[in-house]
């Protein structure tokens, strides 16, 4: 539900803004269950063409606004629990009070050339990173713990955590997915589905 809401969101603002409604929009999103700590902290990360493909042409939209697509895909995603019961009316209001966000938040980490294939590379290697990285966790055998740091070959202390081994296990063992369950989806001109298409249209021209 979350990416789908957030695939929708985007599209509805890109739709909007440029005012082309028969278009195709797309994305690459990566869900991740996990925060800085191996804490529960769902998000997704998004590669997403920053315009509309249209008959071949791509309309680029320059100047997007996070703060507005963060409001379309709050209450895109809000709806959706909402109508499937996972949460109340009373929850719905109390996250519209919160000043910050309201419980949802949109970071564009910026653009990247086309051409640019070690920045291609850099950012699907992020979107698509494992919960557990062996560059940020340390074993002390003597006391029995873990470190986690935040970041690899951390050694601050205020950038660190210890977990006993059984209390680590459990955490690291929430975030394994359900057996066949997706953690990446393509949407879109980035779908299967739209090359296919696109490869049968051609086909059709070319008879």
């Amino acid at each position: 539900r979350m990416v789908q809401s957030a695939n929708r969101a985007i599209r509805s603002y890109f739709i909007e803004t440029l005012g082309i409604a028969d278009g195709s929009t797309g994305g690459i999103y990566c869900v991740h269950s996990h925060g800085n700590w191996f804490n529960h902290h769902p998000h997704v990360h998004a590669l997403v063409p920053a315009g509309i493909m249209k008959d071949g042409v791509f309309h680029e939209l320059r100047g997007v606004s996070s703060p507005v697509i963060a409001g379309l895909f709050r209450a895109r995603l809000l709806k959706v629990l909402l109508d499937e019961g996972v949460i109340r009316q009373q929850i719905v209001d109390l996250l519209l009070t919160w000043n910050h966000h309201s419980g949802v938040n949109v970071h564009a980490r910026g653009r990247i050339n086309g051409a640019d294939r070690k920045a291609i590379e850099n950012v699907a290697r992020y979107m698509s990173r494992a919960a557990i990285s062996v560059e940020r966790v340390r074993y002390n055998r003597t006391e029995d713990i873990v470190t986690v740091y935040k970041k690899r070959f951390g050694s601050s202390p205020e950038g660190s955590r210890n977990y006993p081994v059984g209390e680590f296990m459990a955490l690291l063992a929430s975030h394994i997915p359900a057996p066949y369950e997706s953690l990446t989806y393509y949407y879109g001109v980035c779908s299967s589905s739209y090359r296919g298409k696109q490869r049968r249209e051609k086909r059709e021209e070319q008879e």
